[in-house]
């Protein structure tokens, strides 16, 4: 995955810097999450998450300016978002979910990642 140290008629300099960036950001999420403990199915409307028995979400947004959809379990989750394109954490902040479907739009112009944590659940 690094051809940083040939040179590519494909690639400049500036995108492999923007790959490795990408790249070090995806591995700063996937340290917070066990790959094995992975559910089936997928309840984010944008056909990309992994979601851990109610407890996690990480969910890519592929297209900037769309709002999605979660299916979540009632509780509180702590949120944060990413910015793959420059490589960034974003917003941070809570959503609270009675069950069901939750909105969620993504607050800068770029494609996005969302890691969502249940942080409490109800009584």
């Amino acid at each position: 995955m690094d051809w940083m140290h040939k040179p590519s008629p494909w690639f400049r300099p500036t995108s492999q810097e923007a790959t490795h960036k990408v790249m070090g950001q995806t591995r700063k999420i996937v340290n917070r999450i066990n790959l094995a403990e992975r559910i089936r199915g997928d309840p984010a409307s944008t056909g990309y998450c992994l979601a851990y028995a109610g407890t996690g979400h990480l969910v890519y947004r592929p297209k900037s300016g769309e709002a999605f959809s979660i299916e979540l379990k009632q509780g509180t989750y702590r949120c944060e978002w990413f910015n793959p394109a420059k490589g960034e954490s974003g917003e941070t902040g809570s959503v609270q979910t009675y069950g069901g479907a939750q909105q969620f739009k993504v607050p800068f112009e770029s494609d996005a990642v969302l890691w969502l944590e249940r942080a409490s659940t109800p009584d």
